[in-house]
């Protein structure tokens, strides 16, 4: 897959949960059987913000060329979603929200992991690129 897709995935998702976090948290809460008072309320709302900053974020660099920003980007986001996947995973493995918290869990990972794409920007990021990728100056 290429970088380009994943980022407009990336974007697409981020964007969807994201805005509706912000406008009706207590019903995107309620999707995973979850109550909320006031204080989930408002850290919905922050999460839903933080979401439309990625989705923003990935749809802006989804064109960028091969640069240090871009794959500073990539690597944000693959620890971002690497540890968001752990913390879903354990809550879901702890039966703190419904089945539908699988989903949670199966995003994060499909999208950190989509085609092994983080890993080779990874090392392409740690300088591991091959001689024959580089042209001489």
């Amino acid at each position: 897959m290429k970088l380009k897709t994943l980022m407009t995935i990336n974007a697409i998702v981020a964007i969807v949960f994201g805005v509706t976090f912000v406008i009706v948290p207590a019903q995107t809460y309620s999707l995973y059987d979850m109550t909320a008072d006031e204080q989930m309320l408002l850290m919905g709302r922050l999460f839903g913000a933080a979401l439309i900053g990625f989705a923003i974020l990935t749809w802006m660099a989804k064109n960028a060329t091969d640069s240090d920003a871009r794959r500073a980007i990539v690597l944000a986001l693959f620890i971002s979603e690497g540890i968001g996947f752990v913390v879903a995973l354990i809550g879901q493995l702890n039966n703190v929200v419904n089945a539908f918290g699988w989903s949670t869990v199966a995003i994060l990972q499909s999208r950190r992991c989509s085609g092994m794409l983080s890993l080779c920007c990874i090392a392409e990021y740690i300088g591991l690129r091959t001689s024959l990728n580089r042209r001489p100056l």
